[in-house]
């Protein structure tokens, strides 16, 4: 089966937009608006209030290093994991959006030691990422919600100071050493740099309008400037089209099902999707731009310990937390050939958050809604044909055959919601 290519469909707007002069900067700086679709400046016009409250709080926290922390609703079983997980006098700035009042209650009381934010719309981490540029006056940590660090010197390494570091991390893409935003440490002076010479967001980008990989109803993918492609292409070699000769993860492809892949996997299509689908256009993930131009201007993306994979002793990053919910709603109508056609990482987030789910209920006044979350995730592991007991022992051999150390397994309370014996 082959999956048609339909570059022919797009390219003509791809050239026009490209072909775009840098837009002015929003009052907010780091925003580009006034040169993309009304699209685009009407999704900055809806967060614009948004981001004065953030700035606002932000200008009230003490002096950092602070590491941030975004979620959204019905996640507080991995937030309250995530956190327990760090070390100890780390500053974490959690920053919640769209939470109702029961969640905000429960963060109050649980944990107050934590700076937080509320962000009432409901927007996801590139908006949030978006807010940090325009408004840091430091280097900055972030912290994806479904990420556990277990070696404590991981954090200090990451915040060393380097010659023309821009960003440094653990996780990252391949071939081109990109690194992923699951655990990043951020210089602001590059941030500076980027902002006014290239004015360029954190978050995704691509060639033509779309809301694919933008959660939101209100957001969509920046659209890239001329001169974005300019310093893209003296770092990634691109064809006549201005699109990456060479697949690279970080850089997806859009099929006209709606489905994303790295443009690495693209042979996996073939695999997966009908003959009737076809290869739209890619899609570059959130911050890959901006390293891709910072790149160009001489700063580098450090790799931490020579980059680590998703599960390893230094830290478990548990991949698409919270969006394996999302597809699991549709799972129950799949033959079993069809499901074996899902990313295997959501069977281990899936046993991950189910466990934590329940344990999290047995805290003190867990929010109400959590109980249908926890049934939600029951029937899903039955579903995949596990039990209680099953999946605990699942996961675990699945972290000790990662690098996990399995006494620490039995005897860290941390990772009690994977004692067999409860």
């Amino acid at each position: 089966m082959q999956v048609t290519n339909v570059d022919d469909e797009y390219s003509e707007s791809a050239v026009h937009l490209a072909a775009q002069a840098p837009g002015r900067l929003m009052m907010s700086p780091g925003r580009e608006s006034a040169a993309q679709p009304a699209e685009i400046q009407n999704m900055d016009a809806v967060e614009e209030p948004h981001l004065g409250d953030f700035r606002a709080f932000y200008e009230s926290l003490p002096p950092g290093p602070h590491w941030f922390m975004f979620f959204t609703s019905g996640l507080l079983n991995i937030v309250d994991r995530a956190l327990r997980f760090l070390p100890q006098g780390v500053s974490v700035v959690l920053v919640g959006s769209s939470l109702p009042e029961e969640e905000l209650g429960w963060l109050r009381r649980a944990h107050p030691e934590c700076p937080f934010h509320h962000v009432p719309l409901l927007i996801d981490d590139k908006t949030i990422w978006e807010f940090l540029f325009a408004t840091a006056t430091e280097d900055f940590g972030w912290i994806d919600v479904d990420c556990f660090i277990l070696d404590s010197s991981l954090l200090d390494e990451m915040q060393e100071p380097g010659d023309r570091v821009a960003l440094s991390g653990t996780f990252c893409f391949a071939p081109r050493p990109l690194l992923r935003t699951h655990l990043l440490w951020t210089s602001i002076d590059a941030v500076a740099r980027l902002r006014a010479e290239v004015p360029t967001s954190p978050t995704t980008y691509s060639y033509t309008l779309t809301h694919a990989q933008r959660y939101p109803e209100h957001s969509f993918c920046r659209i890239l400037r001329a001169d974005h492609i300019a310093h893209i292409g003296k770092v990634i070699d691109l064809d006549d089209r201005n699109q990456p000769v060479v697949g690279q993860s970080g850089i997806l492809e859009l099929y006209s099902n709606g489905i994303t892949l790295q443009s690495s996997e693209r042979s996996r299509a073939s695999e997966v999707f009908s003959g009737s689908t076809r290869r739209l256009f890619p899609i570059y993930d959130t911050l890959v731009v901006a390293q891709l131009v910072l790149q160009s201007l001489g700063y580098q993306s450090r790799v931490v310990r020579g980059g680590i994979s998703d599960i390893s002793a230094a830290a478990v990053h548990w991949k698409s937390i919270s969006y394996h919910r999302r597809i699991g709603q549709d799972l129950g109508d799949l033959t079993a050939s069809e499901r074996q056609q899902v990313p295997r990482h959501h069977r281990w987030t899936l046993l991950a958050d189910a466990l934590l789910m329940f344990e999290f209920l047995e805290t003190p006044d867990p929010p109400g809604r959590y109980d249908r979350y926890a049934r939600f995730l029951s029937d899903r592991l039955a579903q995949e044909g596990f039990t209680l007991r099953t999946a605990r022992t699942e996961l675990a051999r699945h972290l000790t055959d990662a690098g996990v150390d399995a006494a620490t397994l039995r005897a860290d309370e941390r990772w009690r919601f994977l004692h067999s014996d409860r």
